[in-house]
């Protein structure tokens, strides 16, 4: 009988890790665009892309938006979150700001108060002045100096 090399790590290869979600994972499910968003957000799009120190990068089914090199805003363009007449921005860490879009029942976030990111619903073509400002607050918060762990700016 005969017997099998004993296995050595130079003759066994790893196993392949496989990346899996766990059931509880915080990722945002990714949504089809309606077409009326699309339109939407390419009219929000056009406005953003007006504003001084503004650039776009093409992610993930969406158009990001950066003021310098900071991200703030995201608007649909193939994918959405949350719904389908949705867009994202970030707000910082501005708890006044936060707790002006707890009440906003457009806004949504599962947790508002320690989410980067919050999405705003778009109803109806009357909800883009309101779209445009939280898009500005947001655009602002990009421009502050971001503070490091230590205090200091960074």
């Amino acid at each position: 009988m005969e017997r099998r090399p004993k296995a050595t790590r130079t003759n066994v290869l790893p196993a392949t890790p496989r990346r899996r979600m766990s059931p509880g994972a915080n990722r945002p499910v990714l949504l089809p665009v309606s077409q009326e968003m699309k339109h939407w957000a390419a009219m929000l799009g056009g406005e953003l892309e007006t504003w001084p120190g503004v650039s776009t990068k093409p992610m993930f089914g969406f158009l990001s938006f950066y003021r310098g090199k900071t991200i703030f805003a995201a608007l649909p363009k193939t994918r959405s979150v949350g719904s389908s007449h949705s867009f994202m921005f970030r707000v910082g860490e501005d708890s006044r700001l936060k707790a002006r879009a707890a009440q906003d029942s457009r806004i949504g976030s599962a947790d508002i108060s320690k989410s980067r990111w919050l999405t705003f619903e778009v109803q109806s073509e009357a909800d883009l002045r309101d779209a445009l400002t939280w898009l500005d607050q947001a655009y602002l918060a990009a421009g502050k100096p971001r503070l490091t762990k230590r205090g200091r700016k960074a």
